[in-house]
């Protein structure tokens, strides 16, 4: 009696994915510092003109001693130039944000758009795109693929300046061209 009473305690104590996902020993579980739902954030520059937008449906931090780093699902950002020029857009399938919140890794699906005022709408594609939110300043090293109305242009690694609206493609550019 006394042993049927122990395993009807434990059984109904812990589930068999308790068991299978408890932590090994000396392993820390983290948890959420902070977790938000259906995120908007906007980010002014020091003249007080609207820098950047950040949207996410779901964005949960976590802290590792004095630091704290954001996982962010399904982030879309604006980023606001000079002039008044058309904004970039920035969408991807998952983010990560450091602690200071002044950098970005958009990774998954990631597409930049931008409505040109002489060309049209640019399309930039790639795996993974680093963003310093502070400068404006976005960079990658894996394949990038840049369309317009004009033409498809291929190339490894990009650095862009999403303030003024400059993109440097850095190696291996190829491009197809139609001027019509």
């Amino acid at each position: 009696m006394v042993l049927v009473s122990a395993l009807l305690y434990g059984a109904l104590q812990f589930s068999p994915q308790d068991i299978v996902n408890r932590p090994k020993e000396g392993q820390r579980v983290a948890f959420p510092d902070a977790y938000m739902v259906h995120m908007q954030d906007r980010t002014f520059n020091r003249e007080g003109r609207l820098a950047h937008t950040l949207q996410a449906s779901d964005v949960t931090y976590f802290r590792s001693g004095d630091t704290m780093q954001g996982y962010i699902e399904q982030p879309k950002l604006a980023f606001f130039g000079e002039n008044d020029s058309p904004p970039w857009h920035l969408v991807a399938t998952q983010g990560t944000a450091s602690s200071d919140q002044q950098s970005l890794l958009l990774t998954g699906n990631v597409n930049a758009f931008h409505e040109h005022q002489r060309y049209g709408r640019i399309d930039v594609t790639t795996d993974n795109l680093y963003i310093n939110t502070e400068t404006q300043i976005a960079t990658t090293d894996k394949p990038v693929t840049m369309q317009s109305a004009r033409g498809t242009t291929s190339a490894i690694g990009l650095a862009a300046d999403l303030e003024s609206g400059r993109v440097e493609l850095l190696s291996e550019v190829k491009g197809t061209y139609d001027p019509n």
